[in-house]
């Protein structure tokens, strides 16, 4: 996606966990995300798309053009109580690293 810009967002709203390699990775916080969002950008060809994205995509895309707007998922924590170190979540989650 080549100058991606946010067309609209849905009014549904969910939570999620993130993280930014920005910060290392280190730490991550609970915060709300559009459940879906339509996208417009240039595709490698310099053709303009305009594309619809929901749940994971969503997030992540909101998460990117955020740092093309020079916000970090740190300026949208509402609650300072979901900031959890990887260490410590994963540990919760019984996430494991191969």
């Amino acid at each position: 996606m080549v100058n991606p810009r946010i067309l609209g967002k849905s009014k549904e709203m969910f939570d999620v966990w993130d993280f930014c390699f920005s910060c290392d990775a280190s730490f991550l916080a609970k915060i709300k995300r559009h459940r879906s969002i339509v996208v417009e950008y240039l595709d490698e060809r310099g053709e303009k798309n305009v594309s619809k994205f929901k749940d994971y995509f969503s997030e992540l895309i909101q998460h990117e053009v955020d740092h093309l707007d020079g916000i970090l998922f740190i300026d949208l924590i509402r609650n300072p109580g979901s900031i959890t170190m990887m260490e410590e979540w994963e540990k919760k989650h019984k996430y494991k690293q191969e």
